[in-house]
């Protein structure tokens, strides 16, 4: 379950890079969906459980992830950064850049990693346990 952890942090630490470079916090929203990807067929390739029902099971999350991501990234796609981002840009800016930069990881990066970890443990599980019985 760490090696999940590490690869999901991976994708939202090159997110933040990412986001750092086209200056728009707010893609952070758009990762998160695909985070549940990452996380799910993860659980399946490293518990080695490909049976039928993990199998649909993980397609679902898939299928949820996708369209989160492209729903969240559409609502998006050709305007400013999200306001509230912004908001904290400005705010976070006010004590220097180093600030700013480590604020916006934790915050905003960091706290989606968290978010995404913590409501799949229970996917998590299903894999780990289907694979010892």
């Amino acid at each position: 379950m760490i090696i999940l952890f590490i690869g999901v942090l991976i994708y939202m630490t090159l997110g933040y890079a990412l986001a750092q470079i086209v200056r728009r916090n707010d893609i952070a929203d758009t990762l998160w969906g695909i985070g549940f990807v990452l996380l799910s067929w993860g659980a399946v390739y490293l518990s080695g459980n490909t049976s039928w029902d993990m199998i649909v099971l993980a397609s679902m999350v898939t299928l949820w992830g996708v369209r989160l991501a492209l729903h969240i990234g559409s609502r998006s796609w050709g305007k400013g950064e999200d306001f509230r981002y912004h908001a904290w840009r400005q705010s976070w800016m006010l004590r220097g850049v180093w600030y700013y930069r480590i604020r916006a990881y934790a915050q905003v990066f960091l706290l989606q990693v968290c978010s995404c970890i913590s409501s799949q443990v229970h996917f998590l599980c299903m894999h780990m346990c289907a694979h010892r019985q």
